[in-house]
C-alpha cells in the first residue's frame, strides 16, 4: 500500500496512479505529497524518466527536488516542504526551525547540495552554520538556545601531543 494510505492521507486518483505507475517508495510519496498541489501536479505531468526498466526513485528524487526549487524558490515554499524535500533529520529541523524568519528564507533559497540523493543532514548543518554567520551570527530567534556545538555539529576532539 502507498505510505500516504498508511499515514491515513488519502491521495486523490491521480497521485495514487502516479505512484504505482513508477513504483514509488515511502519516502518518494511523502515528498510528493508534501509539495503544493500546484508543484505536484507538474512533477505528476512532467516526470518522464528516459530509463523505465530502472528503479525510478532515485531519479523522481532529484526531478522532484528540481521542479520543487524552482517553483517554490521565489518564497512559496514551507519549512514543512522543504524538510520533506531534503529528508531532514531532527537535529536539522531543530536547527531550521531556531532561525529568525530572514535567516530560514535565506537557508532554504540558497541550499542546493551536489548529492542530492545521500543524506544531506550533515552537510545541511555546515551550509546553515555558514549562512548564519554570513547574516551577522545572530541567525537564532529569541528564546531559543543555541544547539550545542553552535549549529548541533560537535568539534572534532582535541589532538593530544605527546611532548
Amino acid at each position: 500500500r502507498p505510505a500516504a494510505m498508511m499515514s491515513g492521507q488519502r491521495p486523490s486518483p491521480a497521485v495514487g496512479a502516479f505512484v504505482s505507475k513508477w513504483g514509488l517508495s515511502g519516502e518518494s510519496q511523502s515528498l510528493l505529497l508534501s509539495m503544493d498541489h500546484s508543484v505536484q501536479q507538474k512533477v505528476m505531468t512532467e516526470f518522464a524518466p528516459r530509463d523505465t526498466s530502472r528503479d525510478a526513485n532515485g531519479i523522481f528524487w532529484k526531478f522532484a527536488q528540481g521542479i520543487a526549487a524552482r517553483e517554490q524558490g521565489g518564497g512559496g515554499g514551507t519549512t514543512r516542504t522543504f524538510v520533506a524535500q531534503w529528508g531532514l533529520g531532527q537535529d536539522a529541523q531543530a536547527v531550521l526551525h531556531q532561525m529568525r524568519p530572514e535567516v530560514q528564507h535565506r537557508i532554504m533559497q540558497e541550499f542546493r547540495p551536489r548529492d542530492a540523493s545521500s543524506d544531506v543532514n550533515n552537510v545541511f548543518m555546515k551550509f546553515a552554520q555558514s549562512v548564519n554567520r554570513t547574516m551577522g551570527g545572530g541567525g537564532f530567534q529569541a528564546g531559543n538556545a543555541r544547539p550545542a556545538g553552535g549549529c548541533g555539529v560537535r568539534p572534532p576532539p582535541p589532538r593530544f601531543s605527546p611532548y
